[in-house]
């Protein structure tokens, strides 16, 4: 009896629990910002679309607004609800301009992103994985997430905090700026300027042939050449 009862109790759970695709109205947006447990794939190309993937019990929770050049997606844990599954976000559009993520998100490049200037703030629990082509980037990385750089900048500002981690060893700036605290670490790549401060018990190691370095410790922060 106990068998059976399990096996409807599974079969019931399964049901509802059934995944499902959803396309989403957007409108032409330049800035992303998305909160809870979503791993996010976006494609540089010449359409603005969203599709999302997600048990039918989460896609109920699921808000997605589009305002402006300004595309939010969150969850809405009011009332009964229980993570069925982790929802699978697809986004496209042609570049971005912002990059915003909190939760548990994790943020992947499906190819290179191309922006004039681009700026991510990573907080939470999150990972941001991303090739980019930008001359300027903004970065902020806190909690304890994490991000991972490959390409090349002009100029780049990180700001890594908390037990954050980032690695841009393989992201080349010709100018780079990095702020480290509390119990962070960070690898950079900067080509003609790096200018350096670290606190806390932070660690940063940096690479490249930069004839212009300024570098600042305190605590038990570490610097290191890579």
């Amino acid at each position: 009896m106990t068998r059976i009862l399990f096996t409807l109790i599974l079969s019931l759970s399964i049901f509802f629990a059934q995944a499902q695709s959803q396309n989403f109205e957007i409108g032409n947006f330049k800035y992303l910002e998305v909160g809870g447990p979503f791993k996010i794939y976006f494609t540089s190309g010449p359409e603005y679309a969203i599709k999302i993937d997600a048990s039918d019990k989460t896609m109920e929770k699921i808000e997605v607004e589009s305002d402006g050049d300004v595309l939010s997606i969150s969850i809405n844990n009011k009332g009964s609800w229980k993570n069925w599954g982790e929802p699978t976000i697809y986004l496209q559009a042609p570049t971005l301009h912002g990059i915003e993520l909190g939760g548990a998100c994790q943020f992947y490049t499906k190819n290179v992103l191309n922006s004039t200037h681009l700026a991510l703030e990573v907080s939470g629990a999150c990972e941001f994985k991303g090739e980019l082509i930008v001359q300027k980037l903004v970065s902020e990385t806190s909690g304890a997430s994490r991000m991972y750089l490959v390409g090349k900048s002009e100029s780049a500002t990180f700001e890594v905090s908390g037990a954050s981690s980032m690695n841009a060893e393989d992201f080349i700036c010709k100018s780079v700026v990095v702020d480290l605290s509390g119990a962070s670490n960070a690898k950079i790549n900067g080509s003609e300027k790096i200018m350096a401060e670290a606190s806390g018990a932070s660690t940063l190691r940096y690479k490249g042939d930069a004839p212009s370095i300024i570098v600042e410790s305190s605590g038990s922060s570490t610097v290191k050449k890579l």
